[in-house]
């Protein structure tokens, strides 16, 4: 359900939603609606998305506050006051690979699933080398690996959706 909210709205503006029955009021340093938290208490929000580039005021986010950082959608929760990576940050990705071929590119660290062994390895780099190292093998492992990558494809479909359906939309910010 879409919020049909105010066109041309002015700073501390409120709004009540008839569809939801919610409270909200624009804040114009923000260009966004802000929902009003009820006086039922609790520790924060816990409702609340950035979807932004920039680390979110600290004023702002509480213990479950949620961040998806662009433009790399990396996805974070707020936790005993810092950021935790809920997805891989950009200093360190993580990138898996699927073939019956080692990757010809790819980056120490990174995994690859041999399809014809169902082995899982990981490019290891020591002090004069670089090779694949097995970290896992078994005919079980194909099974569940490919079932594992079906379902994360779906996720990250489902997830690239849900966010492009947040950008399109205007910001609510819970406090």
């Amino acid at each position: 359900m879409a919020i049909n909210f105010p066109p041309n709205p002015y700073h501390g503006e409120g709004f009540k939603s008839s569809d939801t029955d919610c409270n909200y009021y624009y804040d114009s340093n923000r260009k966004s609606w802000i929902f009003q938290k009820s006086n039922a208490g609790g520790d924060g929000p816990g409702a609340t998305v950035f979807v932004q580039a920039d680390v979110p005021d600290e004023a702002e986010s509480f213990i479950g506050t949620l961040w998806v950082q662009l433009p790399s959608y990396f996805l974070y929760v707020y936790h005993n006051n810092a950021w935790v990576g809920l997805t891989n940050n950009s200093e360190n990705q993580q990138v898996v690979y699927a073939g019956d071929t080692q990757p010809a590119s790819a980056d120490y660290n990174s995994l690859w699933y041999d399809t014809t062994d169902s082995d899982l390895r990981i490019l290891y780099k020591d002090v004069d080398s670089t090779q694949w190292v097995t970290i896992s093998s078994s005919n079980m492992s194909n099974v569940i690996v490919s079932q594992s990558v079906d379902a994360l494809q779906s996720e990250v479909s489902s997830l690239s959706m849900r966010v492009e359906n947040i950008e399109n939309t205007p910001r609510i910010i819970i406090e």
